[in-house]
C-alpha cells in the first residue's frame, strides 16, 4: 500500500453509536457503525445523524437555537462525556443513556 492509500484511509474514522429508547425507535436500530472525516467531533456528527434522522431526532440533542443540549448522558469508551467538541477517534463506541425519572 502506498502513501497516497495511508492518508486516504486515515482521513475516515469509523465510530459506533448505541441507542436506547427513545433514539432506538427514531433511528429504527439498536446500533449504528458511522464513517466519518478525521478531525470531526462528536456536535457534527450529531448534526449529521439529525439531518438524516429528523426533527424528533434533533430535538433530543439540539435546542431551539441550535446549541447542542443532548437530552442525554453520552458516554464514550465507558467513560461519561463533559466536552463534546474534540474530535472522535477510529473505534470510539457512544452510549446515549436517557434521562432516569423514578418516585
Amino acid at each position: 500500500m502506498g502513501p497516497l492509500a495511508s492518508r486516504q484511509e486515515a482521513a475516515v474514522v469509523r465510530i459506533r453509536f448505541k441507542y436506547l429508547a427513545p433514539l432506538c425507535d427514531i433511528a429504527g436500530r439498536w446500533e449504528e457503525e458511522i464513517e466519518t472525516p478525521a478531525g470531526t467531533s462528536l456536535v457534527q456528527v450529531a448534526a449529521e445523524r439529525a439531518a438524516r434522522y429528523g426533527p424528533p431526532y434533533r430535538k433530543l440533542f439540539f435546542d431551539a437555537d441550535g446549541a447542542f443540549r443532548p437530552m442525554f448522558v453520552i458516554v464514550r469508551n465507558d467513560v461519561p462525556m463533559v466536552e463534546f467538541d474534540t474530535p472522535v477517534n477510529d473505534g470510539d463506541r457512544f452510549v446515549f443513556i436517557p434521562p432516569v425519572a423514578g418516585g
